[in-house]
Formats: C-alpha cells, sequence, structure tokens
C-alpha cells in the first residue's frame, strides 16, 4: 500500500535506488562506445551494502557490464525510542512545534551525516522541526531548495530547547 501512495511512504518499506548521473556519447551526433550510470541506493534497515551489491547485480544480469561500489554505508543502528534522550526531544517538541504534534519513531528518509556520530552515542535522533509543504520537500538539494523564515525560526526555537533540556 505504501509503495502506491507516493514516493516518500514507497521509500519507508524498501531500499530505493535511483539515478542521479549519466554519461554516453560526447556529442549529440556520436555513438556511444561506452556509458556511466551513478546510482544512489538508499539502504532500508536490515539490508546492507553487500546485499544490494548482489541484487544489482542479480538485476543487471550481464558480465559486460561493471558494476564499482564508489561510497558506501549499512543504514545506521535503531536508537531507542525511550529513556531519557528520547524524553529530552519529546519535551522540547511539545514545548516548541505543539501538543498537535506527538514525538513517533520513524524512519528518516535521506542519508544524514549522523551516521559518523553512531560511534559514541545509541542515541542519535535524525529529526528535523521544520513543517514543510510538499513543494519544500521536492526542493530538497535542488536548485531552489528553500525553508519560509517562520518555519525555520519554529525550528531554532526547538533546537534552543533540545540544548537548554541537555
Amino acid at each position: 500500500m505504501f509503495s502506491r501512495l507516493g514516493p516518500e511512504l514507497n521509500a519507508i518499506v524498501r531500499t530505493t535506488a535511483v539515478t542521479t548521473q549519466l554519461s554516453g556519447a560526447p556529442g549529440a551526433n556520436v555513438l556511444a562506445t561506452t556509458a556511466r550510470a551513478a546510482v544512489n541506493i538508499r539502504l532500508l534497515h536490515g539490508d546492507t551494502v553487500e546485499s544490494a551489491t548482489r541484487r544489482a547485480r542479480r538485476i543487471i544480469a550481464d558480465e559486460g557490464v561493471e558494476l564499482a561500489v564508489s561510497h558506501a554505508s549499512d543504514p545506521s543502528p535503531i536508537s531507542p525510542w525511550h529513556g531519557e534522550a528520547w524524553g529530552r526531544l519529546a519535551r522540547a517538541v511539545r514545548e516548541t512545534l505543539g501538543d498537535d504534534v506527538v514525538p513517533t519513531p520513524y524512519l528518516q528518509l535521506g542519508a544524514s551525516d549522523s551516521r559518523w556520530f553512531t560511534g559514541i552515542s545509541a542515541n542519535i535522533y535524525r529529526f528535523m522541526p521544520f513543517h514543510l509543504t510538499r513543494a519544500e520537500r521536492d526542493a530538497l538539494h535542488a536548485h531552489d531548495e528553500r525553508i519560509r523564515v517562520d518555519v525555520w525560526l519554529r525550528g531554532i526555537a526547538f533546537y534552543r530547547a533540545l540544548i537548554a533540556s541537555s
């Protein structure tokens, strides 16, 4: 069902692969002798770089296609949604984002720098306190990426409350 409700919900239930770069012939009137594609794969928890690579090789099923992993990391561990750290996060949400926002564990769809912190803490919460419109979410990492000022300021208030409670 999630896969039919749009790309965001689809990405919550499966590993995704998106071609982000393509290259081939050097000109419009030149036949390509080789082609290259960069594919960004976001792993669902439970998948690994190794399992995704094996799956890609099986799907491509062509010995003439070279497959190379250039940058990779396995999914980060799941952080606990109980305890002192979670409580501080939940309090900051209630204090700054309102009672109608319920702190709930979920899967963050994008990769983040937080993966580098898993060696120093079991409580790595990938939380974005910004209520983005569909257009704003679609523009993430695009040439017209933007956020409304009032949404930005509300997010800053969340981070202040979180830091103050720590």
